[in-house]
């Protein structure tokens, strides 16, 4: 990305924003949680100062909370992969889709599942679906643009 931005080009830039939006997003919500988590197994330790584990949550819980409980990040994911979605060619980065039909039913069977290609199509899928299906409820509502994106953030 750095090479491209030296030669003045800046056209994965809105990838990379997305991608670390999500990651963003994705791993200071993981951090949190798992700084709860620790807490919680420690019972009433973990409240304790001397354990340290209070400073920890408190550390861990601050990032997630920066953005607006990271619904900011989420959003600016969403709307990177819905305005992508719409448009004729997608970047590199999310080839893949283009690839899927909505309706389509996983072939998959048995012991099929624990193939990781297989697990990753099925993410894929995944993916294509749930960004088609938020799309069509946004442009399908009759709340302003603003509301229909509070309504259906998550």
């Amino acid at each position: 990305m750095l090479a491209r931005q030296n030669k003045g080009d800046h056209s994965t830039l809105p990838e990379n924003h997305a991608l670390m939006c999500g990651l963003k997003a994705w791993s200071s919500q993981t951090t949190a949680d798992g700084a709860e988590e620790a807490r919680k197994m420690c019972g009433g330790h973990g409240y304790m100062l001397i354990s340290g584990i209070p400073e920890i949550a408190s550390a861990a819980l601050a990032p997630a909370t920066f953005e607006g409980e990271n619904y900011v990040m989420w959003q600016q994911v969403a709307k990177y992969l819905i305005k992508n979605m719409k448009g004729q060619e997608l970047p590199e980065g999310l080839q893949y889709l283009k690839r899927y039909c909505v309706n389509a039913k996983c072939p998959a069977r048995g012991n099929a599942f624990l193939d990781r290609q297989v697990a990753l199509k099925i993410f894929e899928h995944r993916a294509a679906r749930l960004i088609l299906e938020v799309e069509a409820a946004l442009s399908s509502s009759k709340l302003s643009e603003a509301e229909a994106w509070n309504k259906y953030m998550m």
